[in-house]
């Protein structure tokens, strides 16, 4: 009898067999090289959006916070204290010669809105608040106020200098001020 050639023999069986998982094998690593790629981007993509959102609510949290200086420089307690300062800050860019008492004005009064300055350079060196929002709305005070108030200023500084501070008083206002003016002409 003759053998029958149709049939294929069991080691043409194993070995198509091995040749079909080898086959699924290399398909299955493509597959889950595929599917880490794409866990990989979406993973990547979330992550960016988080960061984003984490992004915005920090620049929303410095606006607010910058704004909450602006709000108590503004503020009905500050409002004050702020118009006596600018009244004798502007009769002194007018060469008026008269002390800051003449005006209401008291040395306490005069300290407390050098600190505010202070204050708000402090919150947006630290990062606090934003930095675009104190300078538009706080320079243009700390400008036109700091080359008056100078004298002021370092007379604090010297009475301070035993307290050996780290920041000196004035020095956000100073900061704030930038190139401000050197002062009236008819001598600050």
């Amino acid at each position: 009898m003759g053998r029958n050639t149709s049939h294929p023999s069991v080691g043409q069986i194993g070995s198509g067999v091995r040749v079909h998982m080898s086959r699924i094998a290399s398909l299955s690593n493509a597959v889950a090289t595929w599917v880490g790629v794409l866990s990989a981007v979406t993973g990547g993509y979330m992550a960016l959006d988080s960061y984003q959102e984490d992004t915005r609510k920090r620049v929303d949290e410095r606006q607010q916070a910058a704004f909450a200086q602006v709000g108590t420089f503004l503020g009905r307690d500050f409002v004050p204290i702020r118009d006596k300062v600018r009244a004798y800050v502007q009769a002194r860019w007018s060469c008026d010669g008269q002390p800051f008492q003449s005006f209401g004005l008291s040395e306490t009064e005069l300290s407390t809105y050098i600190e505010m300055f202070d204050m708000v350079e402090a919150c947006r060196s630290a990062g606090l608040c934003d930095a675009a929002t104190v300078e538009r709305f706080f320079s243009p005070y700390a400008r036109s106020g700091f080359p008056v108030l100078r004298d002021f200023v370092e007379a604090t500084r010297t009475t301070n200098k035993a307290l050996q501070l780290d920041v000196p008083f004035g020095s956000g206002f100073e900061r704030l001020a930038g190139e401000a003016p050197k002062g009236p002409a008819c001598g600050g």
